[in-house]
């Protein structure tokens, strides 16, 4: 199977390039928006590493599907009581 989708030490890359170049070089967006997607990934990963059993930084690509995401958005509607708004800005940030 492809590294990219397996080892940790990749998708934590990947996560900076999604940052550094494509964010910030490629678009060009704003401090606030930069900080919206990294919360909303933090959030992510945090669920996640609960979700799977592994910590945040073990997790690879693989371990991020659809279900997972899914369930992700459930959990923000229902436990942290997001709005519609904030819901689809989350979405739109994974």
């Amino acid at each position: 199977m492809n590294p990219l989708l397996t080892a940790p030490t990749e998708f934590g890359a990947l996560l900076q390039r999604f940052f550094t170049e494509r964010l910030i070089q490629q678009q060009n967006v704003s401090p606030r928006t930069v900080a919206a997607y990294r919360d909303t990934l933090k959030l992510l990963l945090n669920y996640a590493g609960r979700a799977t059993g592994k910590p945040p930084a073990m997790l690879a690509l693989c371990n991020v599907d659809m279900a997972l995401v899914l369930n992700f958005l459930t959990h923000l509607d229902t436990e942290r009581h997001n709005t519609i708004r904030t819901h689809n800005a989350r979405l739109a940030a994974v």
